[in-house]
């Protein structure tokens, strides 16, 4: 055993290619207001507002391929949010999941919007570009 040599496989370069696209603001179509920051925090708020007192924050990562879902470079995107704090009419909750797993189709609507379905509860959003 002591031969047997670890490489980490390093997923930066698709990591890149998806915050390219994600990284600003979104507007989420009535269901929420979405801050993505290239240094892999976000922001969902409950409006446009960004009333603090109603959001969830924490880390996040994408990529532009994913293997388990059939998803190739140009089909979409995968998006994980790691939800750290939820803030429910200003009182702190710890009522969070440890992640949310999103796919963002690169498929625009006939208003520019982009279709992102959470895909553990199949909630539907309707991301656009602010």
């Amino acid at each position: 055993m002591s031969g047997i040599k670890a490489e980490e496989i390093s997923n930066k370069e698709n990591e890149d290619k998806a915050k390219e696209f994600l990284v600003g603001e979104w507007d989420l179509n009535g269901k929420g207001y979405l801050i993505l920051s290239r240094d892999g925090t976000y922001e969902w708020y409950s409006d446009s507002t960004r009333d603090k007192n109603n959001m969830h924050y924490g880390t996040y990562g994408c990529d532009i391929e994913n293997e388990d879902m059939n998803m190739h470079e140009g089909d979409g995107i995968y998006l994980v949010l790691f939800p750290e704090a939820l803030f429910v009419d200003g009182v702190k909750s710890s009522s969070l999941q440890y992640k949310n797993d999103y796919f963002l189709s690169f498929d625009q609507d006939e208003d520019g919007g982009y279709p992102m379905v959470n895909i553990g509860t199949f909630a539907l959003y309707t991301l656009t570009k602010q």
